[in-house]
């Protein structure tokens, strides 16, 4: 029953994958580009999700712990090999891990992520978009519907399945997307690159671009500051949004996550300015937009570059820069990292356990001992979601490759911030054997699958029948 509860889901992301699919079909035929590989797709896709829709619309769907953990880890690796196949018919004389690779940096929204000197078709440029974008799209739904709801521990029963949720996201993140694609089209961009950097700021994901197929940004101020808003409107709860469109934009204002990001991204901007030899730009307009959008960047864990030298001024602060990575947005965002609310709420909890010792006596009442149950387990996710930066780090020493930049190359993957933070930090890494593939993806999974469900997955009780 639990089983057929999680397939139920997984139909739902085939069917997403198939519209998605046929989105780009329409779009590469209209473009006279080679729309075969995502034809097979959308054919392949249909299939399964009505096949499992035939074989289980008779069942009710309940959700507790156990068919939510089926879902979260069959939903990415089913995002994954499904998007993997355009790209094995796009490079069809590239290897299977590679590919694999290039498909996971995608969906989790690390980034696109690919090697030297390969040849780029233009499809790829539209898949990428359309990939980062249902990546985006499943880490919302996965938050709002099932992850988020774990971490309520006073909340232990089963959950019928509300498909309005997942209409409401969709229909969210759609209008979002169209909104941004408008504002950098009317800003001068082609529609091709309006897309492109539209899916790429909502779904907090670099991607490369046709003319010179890096990550770096070379735009005018006025399009970096459309992109640092559409990175901070991604690093959001898709709630908040819900939110905005039902009662008024001022919901953003009131909004503690947003305060949060704005006021540490003031406080960062701070700090680089104090670094910085700022005589030399005496206080540029562009130089003030270039900072910004670092921070937005890394906090966001976006990973895009902007084109500027800043020679060794940020030397001395890479590692707070870089440290950035690990906070993330809100929960329910689509951002990597441990999520700046969940650190606010930490926060709270180690205050709160700090006024307990300093008053033993004093009675706590129900609520404040229901959320700090709650908070504990927050705690423990900080601890696995560092455990798993280090364990992967001395993975990556013993493979051959020096402890700083095993540290930067995991921070890239857990993090999902993709290249920017080698870009950033002048480091360049590619996989070169199967091994590295391997724990790539995995470390990219981890980054973007909470760590506490990957221990109850491994754990011996989850397996016990209760």
């Amino acid at each position: 029953m639990k089983i057929q509860s999680a397939l139920n889901f997984l139909a739902i992301i085939l069917l997403l994958i198939s519209l998605v699919s046929l989105a780009v079909v329409l779009c590469c035929f209209n473009m006279e580009l080679n729309f075969l590989p995502f034809l097979s797709l959308f054919v392949l896709s249909m299939f399964f999700s009505s096949a499992i829709y035939f074989a289980n619309r008779n069942i009710e769907s309940k959700f507790d712990i156990r068919s939510i953990i089926y879902c979260i880890f069959i939903s990415w690796p089913l995002l994954i090999v499904m998007g993997s196949i355009p790209l094995l018919l796009i490079f069809p004389d590239q290897g299977f891990f590679k590919i694999l690779f290039i498909s996971t940096s995608l969906s989790t929204t690390t980034g696109t992520w690919l090697n030297d000197n390969l040849i780029i078709p233009n499809e790829f440029y539209i898949w990428q978009s359309a990939l980062q974008w249902m990546g985006g799209l499943l880490t919302l739904l996965l938050a709002t519907t099932f992850i988020e709801v774990l971490f309520d521990k006073s909340n232990t029963e089963s959950r019928s399945f509300d498909l309005s949720k997942i209409k409401i996201i969709f229909l969210i993140y759609s209008i979002m997307t169209i909104i941004f694609v408008s504002i950098f089209y009317l800003l001068g961009l082609s529609l091709e690159d309006s897309f492109r950097l539209s899916t790429s700021s909502l779904s907090t994901s670099s991607s490369i671009s046709s003319s010179d197929q890096s990550i770096y940004i070379a735009y005018n101020n006025k399009i970096l500051c459309a992109m640092i808003l559409g990175m901070f409107i991604g690093s959001l709860s898709v709630m908040l949004h819900y939110k905005a469109f039902t009662s008024g934009i001022s919901s953003y204002l009131k909004d503690k996550n947003a305060k949060l990001l704005l006021f540490l991204a003031m406080i960062i901007y701070v700090i680089i300015s104090f670094f910085s030899d700022l005589s030399i730009y005496q206080f540029s307009y562009n130089y003030l937009i270039n900072k910004l959008f670092i921070i937005f960047s890394l906090l966001t864990t976006t990973g895009f570059v902007p084109v500027i030298d800043y020679g060794e001024q940020f030397a001395s602060i890479m590692l707070l820069l870089t440290f950035l990575a690990f906070i993330g947005g809100a929960a329910s965002s689509t951002t990597g990292g441990i999520k700046i609310s969940r650190l606010a709420s930490l926060f709270e909890y180690i205050s709160s356990e700090l006024y307990h010792l300093s008053h033993p006596r004093e009675i706590l009442s129900k609520d404040r001992e229901n959320k700090s149950s709650n908070l504990s387990l927050l705690f423990v996710s900080v601890i696995l979601f560092f455990s798993s930066f280090f364990i992967f780090s001395v993975i990556f020493t013993l493979l051959g490759f020096d402890f700083k930049s095993s540290l930067l190359i995991v921070v890239s993957f857990i993090t999902n911030t993709g290249q920017g933070i080698l870009e950033f930090n002048n480091l360049y890494y590619f996989p070169s054997s199967a091994i590295e593939y391997i724990v790539s993806v995995f470390a990219m999974l981890v980054g973007r699958i909470e760590t506490i469900f990957i221990m109850l997955l491994f754990s011996k009780t989850f397996w016990l029948e209760s």
